[in-house]
């Protein structure tokens, strides 16, 4: 992949999953599982790719339903198939990879930052509504819904979908306590339900 021109921006140490860019590839990001990864006993990398875009698709309709564009986004994504030249992988999963547009992202540290600063009780409103229609069960991390450039925030990981329930205590550390204090009062109104 790196004589091809494409820049590593890393493996994702639980899924395994490789992320790069390609400079003909303006906007968009591609993730592929490498001809080394052993599906044993794991999701197959195709159905990984068709649980991410169905992801994607079941958020997007709820931002818009929300009219909630302003705040939140989340990427298109695109499953495209590979060349047979291209993988010598014997396994057929393998034959493809997933475009995702690039949500221009923060860096870890400042994306940290906004979220301990963030003020904003409909944000959290939004966001508590979008995770519970949607079974967003491990999403609620600031890696997995990081703010952007553009000041919106973006669901990046879309795979763990329509499972409940949702574990909302996984934003609690992001947060300052005051907004803790609303989240978790949130939470529990749904967790008493």
């Amino acid at each position: 992949m790196k004589i091809s021109g494409f820049t590593p921006l890393q493996e994702r140490e639980v899924t395994k999953i490789f992320v790069a860019k390609h400079p003909e590839l303006k906007g968009y990001v591609i993730k592929i599982y490498l001809d080394t990864y052993r599906t044993r006993g794991k999701e197959p990398p195709l159905i990984y790719y068709i649980t991410r875009a169905k992801g994607a698709a079941l958020i997007q309709t709820s931002i818009d339903s929300l009219e909630a564009s302003e705040t939140f986004k989340t990427p298109r994504k695109w499953i495209y198939p590979l060349p047979e030249h291209v993988s010598s992988s014997k396994d057929p999963t393998h034959h493809f990879l997933l475009i995702v547009e690039d949500m221009g992202i923060l860096p870890r540290k400042d994306n940290c930052q906004k979220w301990k600063c963030l003020r904003d009780h409909q944000t959290l409103d939004l966001l508590h509504t979008i995770v519970k229609e949607n079974g967003l069960h491990d999403s609620l991390t600031a890696p997995n819904i990081p703010f952007c450039h553009d000041g919106k925030i973006a669901f990046v990981d879309t795979a763990v979908n329509l499972r409940w329930p949702v574990r909302y205590s996984k934003l609690d550390k992001y947060l300052n306590p005051k907004m803790r204090a609303y989240w978790q009062k949130l939470s529990s109104r749904e967790n008493a339900k």
